[in-house]
């Protein structure tokens, strides 16, 4: 049940991630607004990660080098620019709903690199999951805004699905991680691999401008970077470390869920019985999936296709 709550409460987290960041839209670049907030944690953590954590560096491999740049580059660097963009293209709501197919991604992928079973039954949990998920966007939907916005905004689209993707596949590689390193030290490494990446863009682009870093644009990195940012990540992966990849990967629905309501609560928004109707369907079978889940896996351990624990 820790596991649990650790992973919702990730969700939170970056879901108050989203609705801080949106202000930022044209302020900032991208590029430059990920180098600050990879930055400040590096700046920050790198004394207190090594001195709880410098023994980790003895358990690295050849082989997990391609994991730890695989969640590095694409999942915090190449991942969060996609979520960016689409967050500036098509808004909080439409970008949202795209996460909605992340757990069968990760269905699949980790029946097949993880050897988690996977069943016809996932074709009914998704569509469950798609169901609840457009009764959140029922206004927009009945309005004609959903679709429009979708249909006007192609490319923020293509970033929404691509970094759906994306992170679905960090899930398979972290769960595979963190086998041999612990929460904080993977969170650590996965933030300094984006950090390099992103500053590499950046530098090439030109030095990063200093001048849109007012006080409170200042105060927002660090919430961006500090909480919002690098604890969920630690959180996140101290319930993965527990969990199915599957059972994390229903469980960050929570994360399009939270920020519906925070959304909703931000923007004085009027929510109709369908919402709620959504809203409520969406948490129960969350927590319906991965309780039977996990019952399921208790009963009759899962063996990794990959061969040992210590396999990156």
């Amino acid at each position: 049940m820790i596991s649990i709550i650790l992973i919702v409460s990730s969700c939170f987290l970056w879901s108050t991630d989203l609705l801080i960041r949106e202000p930022l839209e044209g302020k900032i670049a991208s590029s430059d607004l990920l180098v600050y907030e990879y930055g400040v944690a590096i700046l920050f953590l790198t004394p207190w990660v090594l001195s709880f954590s410098y023994r980790e560096f003895k358990k690295f491999k050849k082989e997990h080098l391609y994991g730890f740049l695989f969640i590095g580059l694409l999942g915090s660097s190449v991942g969060s620019f996609f979520l960016t963009n689409s967050l500036f293209d098509v808004g909080l709501e439409s970008y949202s709903f795209f996460q909605f197919l992340q757990p069968f991604f990760v269905a699949i992928l980790a029946s097949r690199f993880l050897g988690e079973k996977f069943t016809s039954k996932n074709y009914l949990w998704l569509g469950l999951v798609l169901f609840f998920g457009l009764l959140l966007n029922a206004p927009d939907i009945q309005s004609g805004v959903f679709f429009e916005t979708l249909r006007n905004n192609i490319p923020g689209v293509l970033a929404s699905f691509i970094a759906t993707l994306i992170w679905g596949s960090c899930t398979i590689v972290g769960k595979k991680l963190l086998k041999t390193y612990s929460p904080l030290f993977l969170s650590f490494v996965r933030w300094g691999v984006a950090f390099l990446a992103c500053m590499g863009v950046v530098l090439w682009k030109g030095l990063p401008t200093f001048n849109a870093l007012d006080t409170k644009t200042s105060a927002t990195i660090l919430f961006l970077s500090l909480i919002s940012g690098f604890l969920a990540m630690v959180f996140y992966y101290k319930g993965l470390k527990k969990l199915k990849a599957t059972s994390a990967a229903y469980l960050e629905l929570f994360y399009p869920v939270f920020t519906f309501a925070l959304g909703a609560i931000a923007q004085y928004s009027e929510i109709n019985h369908w919402q709620i109707i959504g809203f409520l369907g969406l948490s129960i079978i969350i927590f319906v999936k991965v309780l039977f889940s996990e019952k399921e896996s208790n009963a009759k351990p899962y063996k990794s296709s990959l061969g040992s624990d210590h396999s990156a």
